[in-house]
C-alpha cells in the first residue's frame, strides 16, 4: 500500500487571518491603500482600496508575491538589494518618510504614488505596513497649473483674480506692467485700488449683491471701463470676468486689455479723415517702415493710384526707380538715428506718376506720434 501526502504551507494564510482583524481596522479609518509584507518583501495583505489602484479584482493574486508585482522593472529590480541592506544595517532610509514613487499596474501602466512605509513588530513577526496614495490627479493638476502659469506669464492680456470679497489673489506680469504695480504690492488688498474713487465706493457693493442674487450683470460680459495705475492716471480698457469654483469656493477672473493706444488710433484716424475732407494738400501717411497707412483723395488725383492700390506697399513706389534706393537708407537712417533733417522741413523731390511720368514735388515730412 502506498499513502501520499499532500502539503501545503499555512504560515502565510494563518498570517493573514491573524492580520485580518488589523486590516479592517486600517481599512476603516484609512483613506488611501495599505498594504502589508513581510521583511523580505513577500505581500501579506492589501486593502481594498490597493485592489482598485493597481486594478486587481482578487486579494489572493497579490497575497504570497513579492512587491516588486507592484513595480515597474526599474524599481523592482533594485527592491530586493535595499530590503536586504535595511535588513543588515537597521539604517531607515525609506522607512518612516514619505516619498513619490512610480507604481505599476496589472496591465503594467505606470502612475505616480506617495508612498510612507512603517515598520511593525507583531509579537515575534515583524512587518512592513505601507499607505499610499495615487498622485495621478495631483500631477495632473500640477501640469495643468504649471501650463497655466506659463500661459499667464506670455499673455499680452493682463489677468487678475480675486475672490469673492473682492481680494486680489493672482495678478500676472501683464498686469503689472499695465497699472505699475507689483504682484506683492497687490495681493491680499482690494481690486477697488485699480478703479477711479466713483467706482471704487460702490465695488464691494456690486459684488455682495451678485453673491446674494448671482443675478449677472457683469460677469461673462465684456465691458469697456476707465482703470486707474499706479501712478494715477487713468486709462481706458475692456475687460471680462469669469466666475469659477476653487476648494468649493467662488473666484473671479478678470482678462483685461488696455485699449488706450487702440483709442488714439482711432482718433488719430478719425482727425485725418476730416482733414482729408477739408484739406486742398496732398496727405501720405506711412509707417516706421514706409508702409503706406493713408492716401487721401489728392493723392489718388497726383499720383494716378488708387487707394487700394498703394495702401499696404512702400513709399517708395511713388518715387524714381534711380531715387527708390536713397529712400529706403533714408527710412533705415531714420530708423536707427531718430530724426533727420528733412523731418519738419519743406523740401523739392521727385516723385512719379503711376504711368511713370516723373512729378516735380515739394513735401513737408512730419512725425505722428
Amino acid at each position: 500500500t502506498t499513502f501520499v501526502a499532500f502539503a501545503t504551507d499555512l504560515t502565510l494564510i494563518r498570517k493573514a487571518e491573524a492580520d485580518k482583524f488589523l486590516y479592517s481596522e486600517i481599512d476603516r479609518q484609512s483613506p488611501n491603500g495599505t498594504i502589508t509584507a513581510t521583511p523580505q518583501g513577500v505581500i501579506t495583505g492589501a486593502n481594498p482600496k490597493v485592489l482598485q489602484m493597481f486594478g486587481y479584482d482578487d486579494l489572493n493574486e497579490l497575497i504570497g508575491n513579492n512587491l516588486t508585482m507592484l513595480m515597474p522593472k526599474s524599481y523592482a529590480d533594485k527592491h530586493p538589494g535595499y530590503l536586504e541592506e535595511y535588513a543588515r544595517t537597521r539604517v531607515k532610509r525609506a522607512i518612516d518618510s514619505t516619498r513619490e514613487i512610480c507604481g505599476q499596474k496589472k496591465d503594467k501602466t505606470t502612475f505616480p504614488i506617495e508612498l510612507r512605509v512603517c515598520e511593525i513588530e507583531n509579537g515575534e513577526n515583524t512587518f512592513f505596513l505601507g499607505f499610499l496614495r495615487d498622485q495621478t490627479r495631483e500631477q495632473q493638476l500640477e501640469i495643468s497649473n504649471g501650463v497655466n502659469q506659463m500661459a499667464l506669464n506670455v499673455s499680452e492680456e493682463a489677468v487678475v483674480l480675486i475672490n469673492d470679497f473682492g481680494l486680489i489673489q493672482q495678478f500676472s506680469p501683464a498686469a503689472e506692467r499695465a497699472w505699475g504695480y507689483t504682484v506683492n504690492e497687490v495681493m491680499g488688498r482690494n481690486v477697488k485700488m485699480l478703479t477711479p474713487p466713483d467706482v471704487a465706493a460702490k465695488h464691494d457693493g456690486y459684488l455682495k449683491t451678485y453673491m446674494k442674487t448671482k443675478v449677472k450683470h457683469v460677469i461673462d460680459s465684456t465691458r469697456t471701463v476707465t482703470t486707474v495705475a499706479k501712478s494715477g492716471l487713468e486709462f481706458m480698457v475692456t475687460i471680462r470676468i469669469s466666475e469659477v469654483e476653487m476648494h468649493g469656493e467662488s473666484v473671479f477672473v478678470g482678462f483685461v486689455r488696455n485699449i488706450t493706444r487702440e483709442r488714439e488710433c482711432q482718433t488719430k484716424q478719425a482727425l485725418i479723415e476730416k482733414l482729408d475732407a477739408v484739406t486742398p494738400l496732398v496727405v501720405v501717411i506711412s509707417n516706421r517702415t514706409g508702409v503706406i497707412q493713408s492716401f487721401n483723395d489728392n493723392a489718388v488725383k497726383l499720383f494716378g493710384y488708387e487707394k487700394n492700390e498703394v495702401i499696404g506697399k512702400n513709399v517708395s513706389l511713388l518715387v524714381p526707380d534711380d531715387h527708390a534706393g536713397n529712400h529706403d537708407r533714408f527710412m533705415e537712417e531714420y530708423r536707427r538715428r531718430g530724426p533727420a533733417r528733412v523731418v519738419g522741413q519743406s523740401v523739392k523731390i521727385v516723385g512719379k506718376h503711376k504711368s511713370g511720368k516723373p512729378l516735380q514735388l515739394q513735401i513737408l515730412i512730419t512725425e505722428l506720434e
